[in-house]
């Protein structure tokens, strides 16, 4: 490119208190796509003013093409590219110009000199510090005004570009845009539907063609349901298939207005449940931010035929489903901790062979014996647990199992009167009451007539009994008297007070 000249234009609006008077300065520029670029041309398109590009350069305004008008040359220097102008020196330009420059590495000398010559050629477009633009300069717009804000229309930056090939490629992106089908400023429907084996919505939007709003599809999703969610109720099921739409589909109804179609009456009371369950109050939660631009509309099932078919016949939950969910995997992580040392657990194993009932149960279990007439050598107390299926042998250890625990069998006193002090006296057990203390034992050992042994020792802690004084009523001195056998043998008195 290269300037040519500098228009210079006196512009006179009408108005009824008084007129406008505007003059604006344009820079005319040669353009190797066309024969002229205009900076500033959406001001000249709106006054009419066109460039004439024959041999003499000049510019007329309106259709009236005998009125022509020169450009003002004289007001202002030009900086016009000169071809005759003594090139500098090329060893120069490359000490100077390209002291700061990189070449590629990987660029053969060859390739280096061609670059070194294409630059050199072109050098007048590079920026300097006295011209930013390179050889471009760009144009400057005087406006003078009489009038004081806010301005009259006339003189407000148009709405729309204000050269008809601009209006014309506007006009044309925007049906292009609303070809495509999907616009925010349009309203959505959402249609979903779920049944025992899948999920399914369809997205739809009206348009408006020819003059009419005509309702079109957007999107259609679908999937399986996971094996978590197979035993979910109806009610459930079409508050999941909800939740999952809107997951899917948030970069459609985001900021947008659209209503929900469903065969389920029940899912227009998520938004307001009062005393949801686990799942539902999580679903409550999840569709909170569509709360005003959602409308939930009930529609009956003989209509509503939109979705059945992607829920009956729903895709794969897979990962080469767009709309699926992965399985969520919730491990269960058990840990066991003991505060019995290794000396305990071999002074146990040491006490089943002094014990009869212990010695038998450990041969039985082991070789997996079912004699019964060595089983009948038990206790009734032993042999009721066993037959029962309540020991179990593991290194060594007799285990007795209940439905909610399995803790070790004891027969040996000294552990049993341990295991007594470490739930009641120690400083862990607090010395608590009989039912808490039966809780703690419960949970670490059992032995025959475990609960009476474990009453029986709250009953006889010395500090218990000082300490724990009864709070409750006392009794009444209501009781039943020997028959007397004389008169005046007893006698009873009754203080009245009103």
């Amino acid at each position: 490119m290269k300037p040519l000249g500098i228009i210079e234009l006196t512009i006179i609006f009408p108005h009824p208190s008084q007129c406008i008077r505007l003059k604006v300065e344009f820079l005319v520029m040669d353009n190797c796509t066309s024969n002229h670029f205009i900076l500033g041309n959406d001001y000249l398109s709106i006054y009419g003013i066109d460039i004439s590009s024959q041999k003499d350069i000049y510019f007329m305004i309106g259709d009236n093409k005998r009125q022509k008008f020169g450009f003002l040359n004289n007001k202002r220097q030009i900086a016009v590219i000169n071809n005759e102008e003594e090139i500098p020196e090329k060893d120069f330009f490359i000490t100077e110009k390209l002291k700061e420059a990189e070449f590629n590495h990987e660029l053969t000398e060859k390739m280096k000199e061609k670059l070194i010559d294409l630059l050199f050629k072109y050098k007048n477009v590079f920026a300097t510090d006295k011209e930013p633009l390179g050889a471009l300069i760009g144009h400057e717009v005087d406006i003078i005004l009489n009038v004081e804000k806010p301005y009259p229309p006339l003189l407000r930056r148009p709405a729309y570009p204000a050269r008809p090939r601009a209006r014309e490629a506007l006009e044309v992106h925007i049906k292009e845009l609303m070809g495509l089908g999907v616009l925010r400023k349009l309203p959505f429907t959402l249609y979903i539907d779920a049944c025992g084996e899948g999920l399914g919505a369809e997205l739809h939007q009206t348009q408006i063609i020819n003059d009419k709003p005509v309702e079109g599809p957007i999107c259609f999703i679908s999937r399986q349901v996971k094996p978590t969610e197979a035993s979910y109720g109806e009610i459930q099921m079409e508050c999941l298939c909800l939740v999952w739409a809107f997951e899917k589909l948030h970069y459609f109804l985001d900021e947008t207005v659209f209503d929900v179609i469903t065969d389920c009456n029940d899912v227009k009371y998520l938004l307001n449940m009062k005393t949801p369950n686990r799942n539902m109050l999580r679903w409550h939660i999840a569709i909170q931010e569509y709360r005003g631009n959602m409308t939930i509309v009930h529609k009956s099932g003989n209509i509503h035929k939109n979705a059945d078919g992607l829920s009956r016949w729903a895709l794969e939950n897979t990962p080469g489903n767009p709309a699926w969910v992965p399985q969520e995997e919730h491990h269960i992580e058990g840990t066991c901790v003991t505060d019995i040392g290794t000396k305990c657990f071999n002074q146990a194993k040491e006490s089943y062979k002094m014990d009869k009932n212990c010695h038998i149960l450990c041969q039985l279990l082991m070789r997996d014996c079912k004699d019964q007439s060595v089983s009948s050598k038990l206790d009734e107390i032993w042999k009721k647990a066993y037959n029962e299926r309540r020991f179990h042998l593991l290194d060594g250890i007799l285990y007795h199992r209940t439905k909610h625990t399995c803790v070790m069998a004891l027969t040996d006193r000294t552990l049993i009167d341990t295991i007594l002090h470490e739930c009641h006296d120690s400083v862990s057990g607090g010395h608590l009451s009989e039912d808490r203390t039966l809780e703690r034992v419960k949970t670490c050992s059992w032995w025959p007539n475990w609960k009476k042994n474990v009453s029986e020792y709250c009953q006889a802690c010395d500090r218990c009994q000082k300490a724990n004084r009864d709070t409750g009523k006392k009794f009444g001195m209501m009781i039943q008297i020997q028959e007397p056998k004389s008169p005046w043998e007893i006698a009873h008195m009754d203080w009245v007070t009103a």
